[in-house]
Formats: structure tokens, C-alpha cells, sequence
């Protein structure tokens, strides 16, 4: 059973472990859409003051994936004013097809039914055609296509996908 936690900006022991499996992560899955050297742009940025500060920001969360108390993954939640952008979801590439994803999907859920929310949006990477699939197996709909500026000049050219709950 998963264990899922929300990252408060004073956690300096999370923000770490945010950090260390971030930049484990990355570099094992952008690979397959992007140069290392800008991977490494990217994860420059993967620091515990940048992350505090991003924390503080209007409407960011940053939510920890656990099971049997060993890290998996994490994800990031975005509060817009009429949707809530689910930004990031990542799971440690052993750990991938298990089931995970459709627990933490219930979780996202949850979490945006608490709030006056009924809209998750989403940006898979356009190449990344499984994850596209994987979202539009959960009900996620969509196809127009974006880019989405990642910071140190990097863009990623995304499908918008969208969950009506």
C-alpha cells in the first residue's frame, strides 16, 4: 500500500528526498525526448532553497510517493483558478506498471474534490505516447498541443489533456 505525503516548505529532510529522486528520475526518463546536457540545465535548478520558494508560490504542492517506506516518486499539483494542473507525476522506473499510478490518480482526485475544483489539467510530453495513453485510459481527454516553457531556455512541446470530474 502506498503512502502518499504533502511536502511542506520547513521539511528540509523531504525537500532533499524530493530533490535526490527528481534528479534520479529525470535522468533515467528524459533521456528518451531530450540531450543529457539539457537534462542537466534542468536538474541544476533541483535545490532545496528553489524548491522552498516554488512551495511558497500561489498554489504549488509538491506530494511525495512512499511504499513499504521506501521512495517511489512524486508529483506536483498546480492551483489555477478554474483547474488544477497536474505538472509532474514521476515513479521510479522499477516501480512503473505495479498498479501505482491509478492509486495516486485516486489520491489526485480526492485532493482536487476537496477544493472548488472540478478540472485536472495535464501536459505529457507530445513524444512520450504511452504516457499520453496511460492518461487518456484514466478519462483524460484532449489533443491540443502546446509549449510549455521549463526554464534555461528548454521547451517541451506537450499534449494538453484534460480530467472532468
Amino acid at each position: 500500500m502506498i503512502k502518499i505525503t504533502k511536502i511542506k516548505s520547513r521539511d528540509n529532510k523531504s525537500l532533499d528526498i524530493l530533490c535526490d529522486i527528481t534528479k534520479t528520475i529525470w535522468e533515467e526518463y528524459f533521456l528518451k525526448f531530450i540531450p543529457k546536457k539539457e537534462i542537466d540545465k534542468m536538474t541544476h535548478f533541483l535545490q532545496r532553497d528553489i524548491l522552498k520558494a516554488e512551495i511558497h508560490s500561489d498554489g504549488c504542492n509538491y506530494y511525495l510517493i512512499t511504499n513499504d517506506e521506501e521512495t517511489i516518486g512524486y508529483f506536483e499539483l498546480h492551483q489555477k483558478e478554474d483547474y488544477m494542473a497536474l505538472t509532474q507525476i514521476y515513479i521510479l522506473k522499477e516501480y512503473r506498471y505495479k498498479g501505482f499510478g491509478r492509486q495516486i490518480f485516486e489520491f489526485i482526485k480526492d485532493i482536487v474534490l476537496k477544493s472548488d475544483i472540478r478540472i485536472i489539467k495535464t501536459y505529457p510530453n507530445k513524444s512520450d505516447l504511452e504516457l499520453t495513453q496511460y492518461f487518456r485510459n484514466l478519462g483524460f481527454e484532449g489533443s491540443e498541443e502546446i509549449y510549455i516553457y521549463v526554464g534555461q531556455d528548454i521547451y517541451f512541446e506537450t499534449t494538453e489533456l484534460e480530467y472532468k470530474l
